[in-house]
């Protein structure tokens, strides 16, 4: 029994060695190449990085001492046949091992290369940010396993100390050779200077007097050294003489480039960091300005103006067109919310202050308050009931937050969050006063349409009714009574968002209800009345139906003119958006056409002749303009009624759009009592005409030029062979 146990462990172990002494076997690497035991310090390029380099064998090497600040999610090993420009970026990766750490500080590791990669493959080593294709620090390899000295720059010292935030000093000291090496290390701008030296250790004050100080500048054609090298060496953007420099713009702010780099170098401002057009590389990019046409010389510059608006992003960067890594960063800042917004009014009570500006198919907001509280709300509704509210907010956290919600009540419970499609969205509080920012579509794209936010809709030719709220703290997750707020708005203001004024919320004004007066006079009384009476009066002995015609379609062409003057003169200008207003211009064109068409009429024929075709043609286009014109007034009208009770409110409204209804309604079926009895007329009188006149002939006026039982009548008098006879008075 002891044997075989024995004899059984005895086979796992040896399956064990096997299998572990394959897979050893698997990773070994020979230990061939002449640059086997090579040691280099890394050379700084940015990111603060340093460390010690040693090859141990064919396919690794290991890093030690290592220091990096952090960078992209794409920082890797890299190869490259050279530290010029073209082949560097020709490079290629040559581990999966990723530095993607947060930051390093005296890190060791080692690395392996990817199989089938040798040294002799590789004469640059670098740290290498795919994303910003930047170089971070790398160790030239030497040629042949030559004694290269590929440390130019020296970047490891054996101590650090710390001088103020953001300056301290390093520094290796043999005493055996008797040197110490020094090197300073600054985050301040480009334009500054560094300073070190050994003050008198028996002074205690103005230490820098009599002092052995070396000082570190650039000069004005200096690199930039926060630039992600390498750049272009062939061409690098210069500004203001200076190479690639960082620019700081405020948005709402304009920015003038004088463009003169030749006709080759295209400016443009771009959210790709490397340039160059980024769809050559089948990357995205968006062009915030500039383009193709951004091209000059010194001779003739191209003058490009950018202003960045609320909606560009903190960091954007302006490069060239046509090659990469010729320009470098832009940081947009906030300038005041009046240069970021191209309109803004003082909502009710002038306790908060409301910034808009339209967009295409969108509409940029913010709001601030005067005065300390935990939440800004905005609603827009004629009150915080029945409203569509945006609260800003700053959470535990320290985050600025923005919500929307729908109000229909006045308890917490009544407070529905909703889903609108917010953009750009920031809330800061400063001082305790908050100040909320949002983008929005004019029309919310939804593909339910019984949520609430979807009936959220704005017009921008339509008065936006603006409400404010204030308290002292808010919550996303469960509201109580707590939440409500302490100080509101009493009254809605009514925000021109076109005209980018501001009116406070009023009863129906006394010009627009004379406006709507005269319209409904005009279309809902005289202008129908002068149709009817051409087409219901024609029996009438002489030309009474004529005059009542025309009198009545001038007076009622005259009104609307002079409506039309009251409304523009009392809201201050004529727009054209609202759809009350079109069709309100189409009815006053055609209404003008019919007496220009009415003075070009040709002749009424003679009697017994029939009508020319030219007049048959008046007389359709006549007929059919003028009652179209009166369909396209009554939609004016009935759009009027509606625009009236979006400025006002639907109460003040409701009663008279049904009094406008009842009132067509009746004068419809007037209209169909009228029709029926004129057929009735007609069809009586064509059954006892007689063959024998009395009197002159000549055609009626009641008869309807546009019947077409008029020119058969016509034609079967004509042709029936009979005999006319008229019997006149003898004279003696």
């Amino acid at each position: 029994m002891y044997d075989s146990k024995s004899s059984l462990l005895i086979l796992l172990f040896l399956i064990n060695c096997l299998f572990f002494s394959d897979a050893d076997s698997g990773r070994k690497c020979s230990n061939t190449s002449s640059l086997n035991g090579f040691e280099s310090n890394f050379t700084m390029v940015q990111h603060q990085l340093r460390g010690h380099l040693k090859i141990l064998d064919d396919c690794s090497f290991e890093v030690t001492r290592f220091d990096m600040l952090s960078g992209s999610s794409d920082v890797i090993f890299w190869g490259a046949d050279s530290l010029d420009f073209s082949n560097f970026t020709r490079g290629f990766p040559i581990s999966d091992h990723r530095l993607n750490q947060t930051t390093y500080k005296k890190a060791s590791f080692s690395v392996q290369l990817f199989p089938n990669l040798t040294w002799d493959q590789i004469n640059v080593l670098s740290i290498w940010d795919i994303t910003t294709t930047s170089d971070f620090g790398h160790v030239t390899l030497p040629l042949n396993g030559s004694d290269q000295d590929s440390d130019l720059v020296h970047t490891m010292f054996d101590n650090c100390k710390n001088l103020s935030d953001n300056y301290r000093v390093r520094w290796s000291l043999n005493v055996e050779e008797n040197w110490i090496e020094i090197g300073l290390e600054a985050a301040t701008r480009t334009m500054n200077y560094m300073a070190f030296g050994w003050a008198n250790p028996n002074r205690t004050k103005e230490l820098m007097s009599g002092a052995d100080v070396a000082v570190a500048a650039f000069t004005e054609e200096g690199e930039a050294w926060h630039y992600p090298n390498p750049p272009n060496p062939s061409k690098v953007l210069y500004i203001n003489k200076k190479e690639a420099p960082v620019l700081r713009v405020e948005r709402g702010v304009p920015v003038k480039f004088s463009v003169q780099a030749g006709h080759d170098v295209a400016l443009y401002v771009t959210s790709d960091c490397l340039g160059g057009n980024a769809t050559s590389r089948n990357a995205t990019e968006t062009i915030y300005s500039g383009g193709p046409a951004a091209e000059g010389v010194v001779a003739s510059p191209y003058e490009l103006v950018w202003a960045p608006d609320r909606n560009t992003p903190d960091q954007v960067y302006y490069q060239s067109l046509y090659q990469q890594k010729m320009g470098w960063r832009v940081q947009v800042v906030d300038g005041g919310l009046s240069d970021m917004y191209n309109s803004s009014v003082f909502l009710d009570d002038q306790q908060v202050t409301f910034f808009w500006t339209l967009l295409e198919d969108s509409i940029s907001f913010a709001a601030r308050g005067v005065k300390k509280s935990g939440y800004l709300a905005i609603g827009f509704g004629s009150g915080m009931v029945n409203s569509y509210a945006y609260v800003g907010w700053i959470d535990n956290t320290g985050k600025g937050r923005v919500n929307t919600y729908w109000i229909d009540g006045k308890d917490a419970s009544n407070v529905h969050p909703t889903n609108e499609n917010l953009t750009h969205v920031r809330c800061r509080s400063e001082n305790g006063i908050i100040t909320l920012e949002f983008t929005r579509p004019f029309k919310p794209s939804c593909s339910h349409n019984n949520r609430p936010e979807c009936k959220n809709i704005l017009d921008p030719t339509t008065p936006l009714r603006v409400i404010w709220a204030m308290g002292a703290k808010w919550t996303d997750e469960h509201l109580s009574e707590r939440n409500m707020h302490s100080v509101t708005s009493q009254r809605p203001v009514r925000v021109l968002l076109m005209r980018g004024s501001s009116e406070a919320e009023q009863d129906l004004r006394p010009v627009l209800a004379v406006h709507g007066f005269m319209m409904f006079l005009a279309w809902g009384i005289l202008l129908p009345g002068g149709i009817l009476a051409a087409r219901y009066l024609k029996h009438v002995k002489g030309d009474g139906w004529y005059q009542i015609h025309v009198y009545l379609q001038y007076s009622g062409l005259a009104i609307v003119l002079l409506a039309l003057l009251f409304a523009v003169a009392e809201l201050r200008g004529f727009f054209v958006s609202s759809l009350h207003v079109k069709f309100g211009i189409a009815a006053i064109f055609f209404a003008s056409v019919q007496p220009v068409n009415a003075y070009l009429r040709p002749k009424k024929p003679a009697t017994g002749e029939e009508a020319s075709s030219e007049r048959l043609l008046w007389e359709y286009f006549h007929v059919i303009v003028g009652r179209g014109t009166i369909v396209v007034g009554i939609a004016a009208l009935f759009t009027g009624m509606k625009h009236l009770g979006e400025r006002y409110g639907g109460e003040n409204v409701h009663g008279l759009s049904w009094a406008l209804t009842m009132w067509f309604l009746i004068g419809a079926l007037m209209v169909i009592y009228l029709e029926y009895r004129e057929r009735q007329r007609r069809r009586n009188r064509l059954l006892g005409r007689g063959n024998w006149v009395l009197g002159n002939v000549e055609e009626e006026d009641s008869v309807d030029l546009l019947s077409p039982n008029r020119a058969s009548a016509q034609n079967g008098l004509q042709n029936s062979g009979l005999m006319e006879v008229q019997l006149e008075p003898l004279n003696r």
